[in-house]
């Protein structure tokens, strides 16, 4: 799958997430072509729990777009 859904999607992940979430990460980004992949530092795979500072500063101005 390459390139087949054209929605608004940022996808985040952090910067300490196990491998296989980034695996996953740019499987879903192949199928997403406008969405951006964004790292939140200080975090591993639950960034809202670990950083929600770092997690708010990329989930709101985005969803403040929708």
């Amino acid at each position: 799958m390459t390139g087949n859904i054209n929605v608004k999607a940022r996808l985040i992940r952090g910067e300490r997430s196990p491998e296989f979430f980034g695996v996953i990460l740019r499987e879903l980004a192949r199928g997403l072509p406008t969405a951006q992949t964004v790292v939140v530092g200080d975090s591993s795979h639950t960034v809202p729990g670990e950083n929600s500072a770092g997690f708010q500063s990329v989930a709101l101005p985005f969803l403040g777009r929708l």
